[in-house]
């Protein structure tokens, strides 16, 4: 495998065969930096090492490409080559660019060591690609500034101010917006009157006494099949099910105990068992009274199999998503993890 670098007047191809050891003199040896076979994770210390220890030797500019793919290729050792053993990746990085000369985008070396370590897990997973986010450039344009990618050029969504998004319109005009203008009218909507955004936050949630979703407000956002709710959260299953909602309405289920879960579950699917459609714009619990919900969606599936409206161009900030057995990407059940956001279809 290879990870490229491109600029304007050079192609800088760096072949995977130096151990991320070298990127550190108090890092672990190659030798250490192996997969746990147990849980398919990468241990800590291929973390470390792929921070390269920041407080000794930051990662800069000028040496990010071949640190990320050292760290590439030490991760994916247990992959089978047949697989990714031929695949070349860019490096996402173009010294070259004019919006990095410029000056509109800076290097954030604490976004590109989180960008390494997502890095790391993408190849211990052996899928042959480099993540999307986090960001490792800082954009600097306000909001309500221009963001539209010039001639399929997706650095120029890059370029709002940490705390924007760059979210498109129907016309394919894009700027730097809030990504969170639901979250006021989504609280202020709330039936159940106190209302939490989990919002990150690991939330004690076994044992609720309500399964809700929430559809959008749009037209066919509703449908009058059966959606069957199923919520996951750390070792414990619930389930229910109901028969119908309208579009923007809230709809909640008693549920009862279903079985097991993973020991860190954290998720709601939502199926359906109709042609007809539900586009979810929020998951919630209810739990001594309290409603705690989703309503930003990060879409891992990138709308191959799962499809989500009002993202931003990299798939991420949806405001809902479409359950739909027979269209919208035909994902009959979709997967919404409730602490950070990521929904997919689970085929």
């Amino acid at each position: 495998m290879q990870i490229k670098a491109t600029s304007s007047s050079t192609l800088l191809v760096l072949s995977l065969m130096i151990g991320v050891g070298a990127c550190d003199d108090q890092a672990p040896s190659p030798d250490e930096l192996v997969l746990d076979d147990e849980d398919a994770t990468i241990s800590m210390h291929s973390v470390d090492s792929a921070l390269a220890t920041k407080s000794s030797q930051p990662l800069s500019v000028d040496d990010f490409c071949e640190r990320l793919s050292d760290a590439y290729l030490q991760a994916s050792q247990g992959c089978d080559p047949e697989e990714v053993g031929a695949q070349t990746l860019a490096c996402p990085l173009d010294l070259e660019h004019p919006l990095l000369i410029s000056g509109e985008l800076t290097f954030d070396p604490e976004g590109a060591a989180a960008y390494l370590v997502a890095s790391v897990a993408e190849a211990t997973a052996c899928t042959g690609a480099l993540p999307v986010e986090p960001l490792f450039l800082r954009g600097s344009r306000g909001e309500g500034e221009d963001c539209t990618p010039v001639d399929g050029d997706l650095t120029y969504a890059k370029t709002c101010a940490p705390g924007l998004r760059c979210l498109g319109d129907a016309q394919g005009i894009a700027t730097c917006r809030q990504p969170h203008e639901d979250l006021v009218t989504d609280m202020q909507d709330c039936e159940h009157g106190n209302c939490v955004p989990i919002g990150g936050a690991r939330v004690n949630l076994s044992n609720p006494d309500e399964l809700c979703i929430k559809a959008r407000d749009a037209s066919g956002a509703g449908t009058d099949g059966t959606l069957t709710l199923k919520f996951y959260y750390e070792g414990d299953l619930e389930k229910c099910s109901f028969t119908g909602i309208d579009r923007g309405e809230t709809k909640c289920c008693t549920p009862s105990d279903a079985g097991s879960a993973g020991s860190s579950a954290f998720y709601m699917h939502v199926k359906t068992d109709s042609s007809n459609a539900v586009r979810v714009a929020q998951v919630g619990v209810v739990k001594n009274g309290t409603y705690y919900y989703t309503s930003q969606f990060d879409n891992d599936d990138l709308g191959l199999y799962l499809q989500c409206e009002g993202c931003d161009l990299f798939f991420n900030g949806c405001n809902s998503c479409w359950v739909d057995k027979n269209g919208h990407g035909s994902c009959q059940e979709a997967s919404f993890h409730m602490d950070d956001g990521t929904a997919f279809c689970p085929i």
